[in-house]
């Protein structure tokens, strides 16, 4: 390690910093996401820093004593290309242990974490919706999702995403300004999505549904509470389904494209429920 560098688990103020670097860089965080994040991984936000200067960003996010998910990762243009984000990835792999580990690589990062044991299993990529129309009926079977019991929804998704995410999902249902929905069906649940502010506009993610049309359902109630701005989600290309339903709602690809990399193994997830990610920086 170079002289005067040290590696530190940012404060709450440092992870505002983070999360305001990422929106300059384009990535369109949630307006809460720093809040989100630090509440359900307080020790999961870890920065780079030279001389006591912060330099670079990345999370490593532990679910489970069995599956962690790197994200978030980011060094300043100026000190880029000095060995600082290769730092950060092996104190992330020091911390992540043997866990199977996911993350969503950017084109220009897919070769370094190639270098530390990740593979390829697929991309992610970002649509972006503009919806104007005006409110309709919701499906009788649509709920808020304040209805549900938190264990109700780790029931549900326990095929959809490798572990059971207790403190992730809590903090994500309840961030401030989100809209969630829930399709209920004789007591049981078919599926489930949430959108929440951001930088720009909204995301919606998760967006998890038992069949296309439940699905459909869902995105409308999403969407309504969008206010008319710009919707962002990202979709799996191993659900062709979701690509349809975008397409439907008149979204369209934008130029960010992500790949999701494994270092372990890739878990077996019921991929025709999955509709949208939580988020590219929590798996």
């Amino acid at each position: 390690m170079q002289r005067n560098v040290k590696i530190d688990i940012l404060d709450q103020t440092e992870a505002r910093i983070m999360y305001q670097w990422i929106a300059e860089a384009g990535w369109n965080p949630g307006l809460h996401d720093a809040e989100t994040f630090y509440k359900a991984f307080p020790t999961g936000l870890i920065g780079v820093k030279k001389d006591n200067e912060l330099v670079g960003v990345s999370s490593v996010f532990k679910h489970s004593p069995r599956y962690a998910c790197f994200g978030n990762y980011l060094v300043k243009p100026e000190y880029r290309g000095q060995g600082f984000g290769l730092l950060m990835t092996r104190r992330r792999l020091n911390i992540a242990g043997y866990r199977n580990i996911s993350l969503d690589a950017a084109p220009e990062n897919q070769a370094i974490y190639r270098s530390v044991g990740f593979r390829t299993a697929y991309f992610n990529q970002r649509f972006e919706i503009n919806w104007q129309h005006a409110p309709d009926k919701l499906h009788p079977n649509v709920i808020n999702l304040k209805n549900v019991r938190l264990l109700e929804l780790l029931e549900y998704e326990k095929n959809l995403f490798p572990c059971k995410r207790k403190a992730l999902l809590k903090a994500w249902v309840t961030q401030p300004g989100s809209s969630a929905f829930c399709f209920r069906d004789h007591c049981h649940i078919k599926g489930f999505g949430v959108l929440r502010p951001c930088m720009t506009g909204y995301r919606i993610g998760p967006l998890f549904a038992d069949t296309p049309v439940i699905a459909e359902h869902l995105m409308q109630a999403l969407l309504q509470h969008s206010l008319g701005q710009p919707v962002f989600c990202d979709i799996p290309e191993t659900n062709p389904h979701a690509r349809h339903l975008v397409h439907s709602f008149g979204g369209q690809p934008i130029d960010f494209l992500c790949a999701r990399m494994y270092r372990g193994y890739e878990p077996d997830l019921d991929y025709p429920r999955l509709y949208a990610l939580t988020s590219l920086e929590s798996g």
